[in-house]
């Protein structure tokens, strides 16, 4: 109890006007500027800019011919594939995760970018129960080690017998460059799907001899297995997006489950006021990441899923979250 004969949260409720004027500029609109600065520059490949030497530990299709970053699972799983050490993508991955945490998920990624925008369209909303959502966000680390297994499975064949290694990559297709890329949705949406008409054309016999049996001989060519997973990922990743924000960050990223295993300890975190804070949840509730705010330190705070977008800093009232580092 304070001299006033007021509780620190009351006064704190009296100031909210003042601290209100003070947030006027949100962190939201800043985040949005650079995600779509950092999407227009990572494709300006489209208008005949070349690569660029930066690995960053983002989503970016391996084989997209106007990408002029390379990004660290991608490129871990090619050198993998290639029974090369993946001495940069793992730099990357761990310099960036120590650093700074998972920032780069929240501000630079152009997958997540993706999902925030999809979000936007607010056709509907799921609300996972807690158990079900702790249940979910596990599939990511068992996406992560289906991927490493098959990669790991071909960079040891190769070292023990480069002859056998190569004909299991090969017996594998595009999965065997990379388990992950092979389905990534920012693939099918960017270079599959863009290339099906000249694919199909160069397939299609004319329509004059067009026949039913002729169709259901050339339908597997229109259509492989791999072409119809790719695009039941691409509509799942869609949907999860618009009625569950980062959907595919919470359950389904092997990149972001890697970094998870690492951002609890990075130097980057959060931390929340106990006088100001009066634990109303509205953090809570605004987290695109789910992250249980109220049940964690408030001293400094790394949750292994928070990418620091600071959306619970945007939403809280009274100005009792921050930026924290040691």
């Amino acid at each position: 109890m304070s001299k006033s004969g007021k509780k620190p949260q009351q006064k704190v409720a009296e100031e909210m006007q003042e601290t209100e004027i003070h947030k006027k500029i949100k962190v939201w609109w800043i985040r949005r500027t650079v995600q779509l600065i950092c999407f227009t520059l990572f494709n300006a490949g489209i208008w005949g800019f070349g690569p660029w030497p930066i690995v960053l530990p983002i989503l970016v299709y391996f084989d997209s011919s106007t990408k002029t970053v390379a990004g660290s699972f991608e490129l871990l799983e090619y050198m993998l594939s290639e029974a090369v050490m993946p001495w940069v993508a793992l730099a990357s991955i761990f310099l960036f995760a120590v650093l700074i945490g998972r920032v780069t998920c929240g501000w630079v990624c152009p997958l997540g970018f993706i999902q925030d925008m999809l979000t936007h369209l607010k056709i509907g909303r799921w609300k996972p129960s807690l158990r079900t959502h702790n249940f979910l966000k596990t599939m990511k680390y068992g996406v992560l080690l289906i991927v490493l297994l098959i990669i790991g499975s071909i960079a040891l064949t190769t070292v023990s017998n480069p002859a056998s290694g190569q004909q299991l990559k090969d017996s594998l297709g595009k999965v065997g460059q990379g388990p992950y890329s092979s389905v990534c949705p920012l693939g099918t949406l960017f270079v599959v799907i863009p290339k099906l008409p000249l694919a199909w054309e160069r397939i299609l016999p004319p329509a004059s001899d067009l026949t039913y049996d002729s169709f259901t001989k050339i339908l597997p060519a229109l259509l492989p297995p791999i072409l119809i997973f790719r695009l039941i990922v691409l509509l799942a990743f869609l949907l999860g997006s618009i009625y569950l924000p980062r959907f595919w960050c919470l359950y389904i990223c092997p990149l972001g489950a890697f970094m998870a295993l690492i951002n609890r300890f990075s130097f980057l975190g959060l931390r929340r006021d106990p006088v100001r804070c009066t634990k109303c949840r509205e953090c809570v509730e605004r987290c695109p990441m789910k992250v249980r705010i109220l049940d964690l330190p408030f001293e400094k705070f790394n949750d292994p899923e928070c990418t620091l977008c600071l959306d619970c800093r945007d939403s809280c009232r009274f100005d009792a979250i921050k930026l924290k580092a040691p």
